[in-house]
């Protein structure tokens, strides 16, 4: 009787799972019911360089295209405009340093990120996000950045088409 050995997976099956998550990748970013737990997607990112370079590049291609959305909206172009009649007519835009604004958004952003965590671990693990905003005293925009640092720090999980967060679990 042979004894079997512990093989790696072959490349077919190792393109096979993989194909598996990169739909589950691309379900995620996009705020998509998944196929797969949460769980299983992050246990094998947590193995996989090939997907997390993957999850990275949806990341960014998908923050790309909303920030291009974003710069196309009325209210945006708008302002933008005004701002460069200002630089044109000499008027200061900002009194401080880009180096000092930088610095202070960092405090505030940071901030704001430890009100929701403390948030969550309070009063969750999981809350849907209009509640945490009705529980800190933050602005919209830095509510968001703040939950933004989170999620990007995986110290939460933000599903965008429910609307909840929940305190990241991984390993």
């Amino acid at each position: 009787m042979r004894k079997e050995q512990n093989k790696c997976p072959s490349k077919r099956d190792a393109v096979h799972t993989c194909k598996k998550y990169g739909i589950a990748i691309t379900d995620y970013v996009l705020g998509e019911e998944m196929d797969i737990s949460r769980e299983d997607l992050f246990n094998h990112l947590a193995t996989c360089e090939k997907c997390r370079k993957d999850l990275d590049n949806w990341r960014e291609n998908y923050a790309a295209l909303r920030n291009e959305a974003y710069l196309r909206r009325p209210d945006v172009r708008e302002k933008y405009q005004q701002m460069l009649q200002s630089i044109k007519k000499g008027e200061t835009v900002m009194s401080q340093s880009p180096e000092v604004v930088k610095k202070e958004m960092v405090r505030v952003v940071g901030t704001g990120a430890g009100e929701i965590y403390k948030c969550l671990k309070a009063d969750g693990p999981a809350m849907f996000i209009p509640q945490i905003k009705a529980k800190v005293t933050l602005t919209d925009a830095v509510f968001h950045q703040s939950l933004g640092w989170l999620e990007r720090e995986d110290k939460v999980i933000v599903d965008h088409k429910t609307e909840i967060a929940s305190l990241y679990r991984g390993g």
